[in-house]
């Protein structure tokens, strides 16, 4: 279900936490939307969750109660700012958590609450200000990650993934990074 092309949900948060059988869940462009509602854990059977230009500036802790979520797009938000109030644990419970795409946010170092994201195939850190190698013990946490877009993080110096890591490291001169497993294709997305 997309709400992305509602100009204005007046509302609250209730109709559409009410959709327990909901599957996959579009709130981009809703800038006013700021924060997802703690009551996101009632859409229990969500496999999509795309919330990119909301303005969100923080993760709730309940999201971590959807165990079915496959993939999570957050791009293009207010993430990773001094105001984000994100708990570490939040997606603890995403046990079948493959894709995370959270480029073009405010992050200064890799986000600690990935490293609880234990099956994490796929993630996108691409366009934030990454440039600390803090909190890069988590990305050794993911075991199963294969593919890590860094492109154009700002003050990155190094691609933050040992060469021991299951993913292969590739970094340009332009200070953008993209680590893929050994037998994957190399793709820019």
């Amino acid at each position: 279900m997309d709400y992305g092309n509602i100009s204005k949900y007046s509302g609250n948060h209730q109709s559409l936490m009410s959709l327990s059988t909901l599957t996959s869940l579009s709130l981009s462009g809703w800038t006013y939307l700021g924060r997802l509602p703690e009551a996101i854990s009632s859409l229990s059977k969500l496999r999509e969750l795309r919330n990119c230009n909301c303005a969100m500036i923080s993760l709730p802790a309940s999201l971590g109660r959807l165990s079915h979520l496959e993939r999570i797009d957050l791009h293009s938000n207010a993430l990773g700012r001094s105001d984000d109030i994100t708990p570490a644990d939040c997606l603890h419970g995403c046990t079948n958590l493959t894709s995370i795409k959270l480029s073009g946010n405010y992050f200064s170092s890799v986000p600690a609450f990935l490293s609880s994201a234990t099956a994490l195939q796929c993630l996108h850190l691409a366009n934030n200000h990454i440039g600390s190698s803090e909190n890069s013990a988590c990305l050794a946490a993911l075991t199963a990650l294969t593919k890590l877009v860094m492109q154009q993080c700002s003050a990155l110096a190094r691609c933050p993934v040992r060469p021991e890591h299951r993913a292969r490291q590739l970094c340009s001169s332009e200070q953008s990074a993209v680590a893929v497993h050994e037998h994957e294709q190399l793709e820019h997305s």
